[in-house]
């Protein structure tokens, strides 16, 4: 990421701007994150019934709410384009209405979202208008 591009993305998360769509940048560039591959099952993106009963999170969303602590929590949805734009919708949820199932995001929670190239590879209208791209 090339220094302009990394100012503009220190100066979007002081001021809590909290989807961001990044093109060639990975994951790594943000320690602790929890990163959600855009080709992952969509189970792994929904609450489920434990065995007594209780309706749960996925186990991220647990590691996320402990990430609070470290300072801001981010999860990063890897690799956007890579997956048909129909399917990228499955993120809206997170994206939109910062919750997963039932569950609300912890508050300070940015959403980073990478692309590699989004112009041969689209990014479903729905999920782009919601991001601030750098």
């Amino acid at each position: 990421m090339d220094d302009k591009r990394l100012e503009i993305l220190k100066e979007f998360l002081e001021k809590n701007i909290s989807a961001i769509l990044l093109e060639d940048v990975t994951s790594k560039v943000f320690d602790d994150a929890i990163v959600l591959e855009s080709n992952c099952n969509r189970d792994i993106l929904t609450g489920h019934y434990d065995e007594n009963g209780n309706y749960k999170a996925p186990e991220w969303f647990y590691t996320l709410e402990e990430n609070v602590n470290k300072g801001k929590p981010f999860l990063v949805i890897e690799n956007i384009d890579n997956i048909p734009e129909e399917e990228q919708l499955k993120f809206l949820e997170i994206i939109k209405y910062k919750k997963i199932s039932t569950f609300e995001l912890p508050k300070n929670t940015i959403t980073i979202v990478t692309c590699r190239n989004p112009k041969e590879k689209p990014i479903a209208e729905e999920i782009y208008t919601l991001l601030a791209h750098i």
